[in-house]
């Protein structure tokens, strides 16, 4: 790629993004800038100028966080969102109190002067207060202690949350409180959460969990409080008069490092749903059987946090869901990882009503029996797989999680039921099921980047959508279906397609695997097409009636502006737009893996 440089006339190496931008590495408007893998642009001038905003493709995929990619680290990253309000101005009428003055300018700790000083006016309760939408969330807020040390986060009503005594270092959880943690964060202050099954208020009581309350003049320090949809407290956000997000944004280009990559991939799918309401929270789950334990936040999980849960199961337990899906094609899939001497083969089953099923072995990452259409174990790292049962055609009543010979103890996370042919990437929920929007990107107005009279196409990529139809990889258009050049995927091979006043000059087909990656090239010029896969060139035409006025290129999305259909499911590695129709020498160099 590097020699044909030169050539090129707009250039995509996923490496330089923001929310709802993805940067060309050609053209720039420097061309001696220098772009950092995994690097996000804030227009600040820093490690040289700003890509030519009239190259930088428009990136959308919708208009929530449900989107998750894996990150340089190899840890699974999602979108995160504070939805307080004010997060660290407790003065702001946002929150509601009673029975407690502030005193603000206090030393934080982050070394700051950002915390509150509350002090009690009262013996009755004393408290703050703000209400939001019913959602499972988890509460935090970093605490310390005044000449009181012990405080409650409540939910809804007293009686059900969690008590911290920051003086122990504990918390005592009482009903739905079930998940609560309290951790140093270094000069005396302690960062507390809690997590709560459908929740409406964040509730800071000056008090245990049941309301025995401060005496009057009874201090404690408070700063930084957050409400977010996740089991375990994540980093601080700070918020004011709205929300503030962090992660994943909503239209944030996923550059992706799954298998251990050392560069990264642009990440684009379809349109997918995960029906599963409890993602992370098995408790919500279903269970039968004699002895089913399950310890919340046991260990670290593929997004790096300590909250995998500990599944023990014996003498045929099980946990489940009961979805009564309609006929079609779906996809179950979960995180596993073993446990030192602990039995490691589990089960996922689909009852449809005859029940499907296939055998992991988390200790080797292997399968070890499948009688569902499919199955696949991915290694994501640190001991960590994740499991996938596929069913091609049927209704499914269940979809459950079992023990294999009689016992099961292992960590398990992040459990996925989607409707589809293939697995995509992981979508959290927490309390509804969520849908991730399709995405895809394009760059218009660039006539002068496109080759009019001839030109080529070019992109690296890795497609898991096996049996698809129609998801558009690369192409250029005048904005309509009309006039265009393009490459797509087809039911077990790529498409390419060049269409002049709506009729398709070309449409050819390359059979084969379409899973795993693949570089394909496509050049016109005059009336001749030629066409070339993984080093080798499949076919030529030379009587074909190229198209006009091409100014508008898209990646993993269709040739018509703004239309976000036809969905490339996979990743682009590279892509590229050529002026020029190059040789078959360099397109078989270009394209030969």
């Amino acid at each position: 790629m590097s020699s044909l440089k030169d050539l090129a006339s707009l250039i995509m190496i996923p490496s330089l993004y923001e929310d709802g931008k993805l940067h060309t590495v050609k053209p720039l408007a420097d061309e001696n800038i220098i772009v950092h893998p995994d690097a996000t642009d804030n227009n600040d001038g820093v490690d040289g100028s700003t890509p030519s905003t009239s190259s930088n493709f428009t990136f959308s995929r919708g208009s929530n966080l449900a989107a998750t990619r894996v990150d340089v680290n190899g840890l699974i990253e999602k979108g995160r969102e504070n939805v307080l309000l004010y997060s660290q101005d407790f003065s702001n009428a946002a929150w509601s109190k009673s029975n407690l003055s502030l005193t603000s300018n206090q030393t934080d700790p982050f070394g700051g002067t950002n915390a509150f000083l509350f002090t009690s006016t009262s013996t009755a309760n004393n408290l703050f207060v703000q209400s939001l939408s019913n959602a499972n969330r988890v509460c935090s807020i970093y605490a310390k202690a005044g000449n009181r040390s012990n405080f409650a986060l409540v939910n809804n009503t007293y009686g059900n949350g969690a008590t911290f005594d920051l003086s122990a270092e504990t918390a005592i959880s009482v009903g739905q409180g079930s998940l609560a943690v309290i951790e140093s964060v270094g000069n005396d202050w302690y960062r507390c959460s809690v997590y709560f099954s459908l929740g409406t208020q964040f509730l800071v009581v000056l008090s245990d969990v049941n309301g025995n309350g401060y005496s009057n003049g009874d201090t404690m320090s408070f700063f930084g409080a957050q409400m977010e949809s996740s089991l375990v407290a994540t980093d601080y956000i700070e918020t004011g008069a709205s929300t503030a997000q962090a992660g994943i944004l909503e239209d944030m280009p996923r550059l992706d490092y799954s298998g251990g990559a050392s560069c990264p991939a642009l990440l684009l799918e379809p349109q997918r749903t995960n029906l599963f309401t409890d993602s992370e929270y098995f408790n919500g789950w279903s269970r039968a059987g004699t002895t089913p334990i399950f310890t919340n936040n046991y260990g670290t999980s593929p997004e790096g946090l300590q909250n995998s849960t500990r599944v023990q199961l014996d003498n045929s337990d099980i946990f489940y869901k009961a979805v009564n899906l309609s006929q079609g094609a779906y996809v179950f899939s979960v995180f596993g990882k073993a446990i030192s001497g602990g039995s490691s083969q589990i089960i996922l089953r689909v009852d449809i009503p005859s029940a499907k099923r296939a055998v992991f072995d988390l200790s080797d990452g292997t399968i070890v029996t499948n009688t569902a259409d499919d199955a696949d174990i991915i290694d994501y790292g640190n001991g960590w797989y994740r499991c996938i049962l596929i069913q091609d055609n049927d209704t499914i009543a269940n979809a459950v999680i079992e023990e294999y010979n009689d016992s099961l103890d292992c960590e398990i996370w992040g459990a996925q039921l989607e409707a589809g042919s293939y697995p995509t990437s992981y979508i959290p929920t927490y309390g509804a099921s969520v849908t991730r929007s399709k995405e895809g990107a394009q760059v218009t107005s660039v006539s002068d980047l496109i080759g009019q009279t001839q030109g080529t196409l070019f992109a690296e990529v890795d497609s898991f959508g096996v049996g698809e139809v129609a998801n558009r990889i690369l192409g250029v258009s005048n904005g309509t279906s009309a006039e265009r050049v393009i490459m797509l995927t087809r039911s077990n091979g790529f498409r390419f397609i060049v269409t002049n006043s709506s009729v398709n000059g070309v449409d050819y087909t390359k059979y084969t695997t379409t899973e795993g990656v693949h570089k394909l090239a496509m050049t016109y010029d005059a009336n001749e097409v030629r066409i070339f896969v993984d080093g080798v060139k499949v076919t030529t035409d030379s009587s074909v009636t190229l198209p006009s006025s091409l100014n508008s290129a898209h990646i993993g999305k269709a040739e018509i502006n703004h239309n976000y259909g036809n969905n490339f499911g996979g990743s682009v590695k590279q892509s590229a737009v050529f002026p020029t129709a190059l040789t078959d020498s360099e397109c078989i160099a270009l394209t030969t893996l």
